[in-house]
């Protein structure tokens, strides 16, 4: 359903776009990913519309980028577009940050994504997505004593949820 929110906004962008035009239809399983395929051209040749027509308190065009190549595996693109959104405000609730983060992390730039975990946890607090954030930084950076207090925070701080104990039973 957000992809295909995201779609409508990248299909009027289209520079042959006209106004009786529909998006096309997702597919038979309703799954979409038969208009991911078909959008993916439009979203990269209609960026400059697209963000052009883009609400300032969404930013709906760079989050649907994001994570179109955030999906694609472009994590520096999704980085570089999750960052235009966290700059413009548009990230209430800091589900864009932490995508930048992951994509921080599969970048592999450990410092700079710990930073960013940081400026979360220092806006909403910690929760278990931060922790687990920062055993990925603490393990990609090779610290596997920090990784594991995080691992023991997370299990504290969510004693119900089965992730924390999953990453604590996996090996470093």
């Amino acid at each position: 359903r957000k992809f295909v929110l995201g779609a409508r906004i990248f299909w009027k962008a289209r520079p042959e776009a006209n106004e009786t035009e529909s998006p096309p239809s997702p597919c038979e399983s309703g799954c979409g990913c038969g208009m991911r395929a078909r959008l993916w051209g439009y979203g990269c040749a209609s960026w400059p519309n697209a963000r052009a027509a883009q609400t300032p308190a969404l930013m709906e065009a760079d989050r649907r980028l994001g994570d179109l190549y955030f999906e694609r595996g472009d994590n520096e693109t999704a980085a570089e577009a999750y960052k235009r959104v966290l700059d413009g405000g548009a990230d209430r609730d800091y589900i864009v940050a932490k995508r930048r983060v992951e994509a921080l992390l599969r970048l592999r730039r450990w410092e700079e994504a710990n930073a960013a975990i940081e400026a979360i946890e220092a806006k909403q607090g910690r929760d278990l997505q931060t922790l687990l954030l920062r055993v990925d930084a603490a393990t990609g950076r090779g610290d596997t004593a920090q990784a594991r207090r995080f691992v023991d925070e997370a299990v504290q701080l969510a004693p119900t949820d089965p992730l924390p104990f999953i990453r604590r039973a996996q090996p470093s």
